[in-house]
């Protein structure tokens, strides 16, 4: 049988990534709320009478989903701009074409 140290793996804050990551906890939260294996606590909005009761959550992010997340926004990264593509689309376009025969 494994340790329990071997089982649970480390979550964290999202005070802790905002700081690794120097930015604001409000746009680390976006970044992981849909994240698959976040662990989300807390409830749902509630309807209570006339109005509504505001949802609360408290996000765990395990290390394996940080990594995991980290991983594909460096791959972002290294990808080329698509600005390239996009370019020569508009210098085949017919109105380059008409510009440059009036210049």
């Amino acid at each position: 049988m494994k340790p329990l140290e071997e089982v649970i793996e480390q979550c964290l804050t999202v005070g802790d990534i905002s700081t690794k990551l120097r930015l604001s906890e409000d746009t680390v939260r976006r970044m992981f709320e849909g994240e698959a294996g976040v662990l989300k606590v807390g409830h749902e909005t509630q309807r209570i009478a006339k109005g509504y009761r505001r949802r609360y959550f408290t996000l765990r992010i395990p290390l394996s989903v940080y990594l995991r997340v980290q991983d594909r926004l460096q791959q972002r990264e290294k990808k080329p701009l698509r600005r390239a593509s996009a370019l020569k689309i508009i210098a085949d376009s017919e109105v380059v074409k008409e510009f440059e025969a009036k210049s």
